[in-house]
Order: C-alpha cells, then structure tokens, then sequence
C-alpha cells in the first residue's frame, strides 16, 4: 500500500474529514527537477571531483522552468475560482 502523501490523498494529512486533494501530482516532473538540482550541486563541487557536470548552469534554467510549469498547474484552478 503506498503512502498517503504519494497517491495525492491527503484525508490522512488534512485530519481526515473524507476530502481528497484536487491537484495532481507530477512524479516525472519532480523527479527531472531532482536531477537538476543534483547536477547543480555537481556543477559546484568541481573543486573536490574536478568538473564532472559543466554545463551545471543549464540544469538551473531547467529547474525553474520545470517549478514554473508545477506551480502554474497547481494554482490555476485557484486563480480561475478567485
């Protein structure tokens, strides 16, 4: 059985109430957005391991922009309901 927080039910996270989270979860998404955050920290430990990711800075815009898509997902039934 998979966690609460995995399969986007928060009913145990919220204190119950049987409501069940709207938004959808993007595992690829947050998945790609960890491996760029590794190879920038990669990118910034070249004084210890030499420069094992050089195009480190690359791995900075894909991240934003991969947090920009997530979080204008997440908030646009919100925004249209305001």
């Amino acid at each position: 059985m998979r966690h609460a927080l995995e399969t986007g039910d928060r009913r145990a996270v919220d204190g119950g109430a049987g409501a069940i989270s709207r938004y959808r979860r993007f595992y690829a998404l947050d998945g790609l957005r960890g491996v760029a955050a590794f190879i920038v920290v990669l990118f910034h430990a070249w004084p210890f391991f030499g420069r094992i990711a050089p195009g480190g800075y690359l791995a900075v815009d894909v991240f934003f922009a991969l947090s920009g898509f997530v979080l204008a997902h997440r908030y646009e039934t919100d925004f249209r309901l305001a």
